[in-house]
């Protein structure tokens, strides 16, 4: 078992994939700088939709109404929760 996994190694230092997770911007120890998690299409779709929600249910029908302050804070609250989302993803 050892031997195989060594010799996986040694013939790519670098792989796309280990497990179910994607590894990309190795750095020169042969450590991934950035790991995609097997989530990561669940994630994309749900900040997707967190918009797409917040855009029908708050921001049409406030520039519908001209109701500003609504505009306004649906605009700061949708770029708060993209920003935190960023940030998340970012970091793990």
């Amino acid at each position: 078992m050892v031997s195989r996994l060594r010799r996986n190694y040694e013939e790519d230092p670098q792989p796309r994939k280990l497990g179910h997770m994607y590894c990309f911007a190795y750095n020169d120890r042969n450590e991934p700088r950035v790991v995609v998690g097997p989530d990561f299409l669940f994630s994309i779709a749900q900040v997707v939709l967190a918009n797409l929600v917040t855009v029908a249910v708050t921001l049409v029908p406030a520039i519908r109404t001209s109701n500003w302050i609504v505009l306004i804070c649906g605009v700061v609250i949708l770029t708060f929760e993209n920003i935190c989302f960023g940030l998340t993803v970012c970091v793990n």
